[in-house]
C-alpha cells in the first residue's frame, strides 16, 4: 500500500514536471505565454517564484477572455447576447468546481506540500487560456 502511494506520487511529480517542461521546450507564440517564460527563466527556481509568474498569467489570461468577451457583446447581429452572458455564467461556475475538483485531489495527492500550489495555479491558469484562446476563435470568426 505504501508503495502505491509512492508511485502515485512519483508519477504525479514526473507529470507535473513534464508539464512544466513542455512550456519551456516549445516556443511559446502568444504574448501572454512568451512573458510567461521570460517570467521564469528570469526568475530565481523557488515555489514564491513560479507562483508569481503562473498568477501574472492566470491574470493576464482572464483579462484576455474578458476582452474577448466585450467584444463579443457588441456583435449583437450575429449573437444572442443573452445566451452569451448566460453560457459564459455558466461557465464560470464549471470552471470553479473543475478547480476546486483538482486542486482537492493535487493538494492530497502532494499531502499539501508546496509544490501542490503551484500545480493547481498552473491548472488554473491553463483553463483560463483555454476559455479566452475559445472565445478569441469565436470573435474572430464573426468578423
Amino acid at each position: 500500500m505504501a508503495l502505491i502511494k509512492i508511485i502515485k506520487k512519483t508519477s504525479a511529480v514526473c507529470f507535473l514536471l513534464f508539464s512544466m517542461s513542455t512550456v519551456f521546450a516549445q516556443k511559446p507564440t502568444h504574448p501572454i505565454d512568451v512573458k510567461n517564460k521570460q517570467c521564469h527563466e528570469n526568475s530565481i527556481p523557488t515555489t514564491s517564484a513560479a507562483l508569481s509568474c503562473e498568477n501574472n498569467a492566470l491574470i493576464a489570461w482572464e483579462k484576455e477572455m474578458n476582452t474577448y468577451l466585450e467584444r463579443l457583446k457588441k456583435k449583437s447581429k450575429q449573437l444572442d447576447i443573452v445566451l452569451l452572458i448566460k453560457t459564459q455564467k455558466k461557465w464560470k461556475e464549471f470552471f470553479n468546481a473543475d478547480i476546486a475538483v483538482h486542486s482537492s485531489y493535487i493538494s492530497k495527492l502532494y499531502e499539501g506540500g508546496t509544490l501542490s500550489r503551484v500545480a493547481i495555479i498552473t491548472y488554473k491558469k491553463e483553463e483560463m487560456k483555454k476559455r479566452a484562446l475559445n472565445l478569441k476563435h469565436f470573435f474572430e470568426n464573426l468578423e
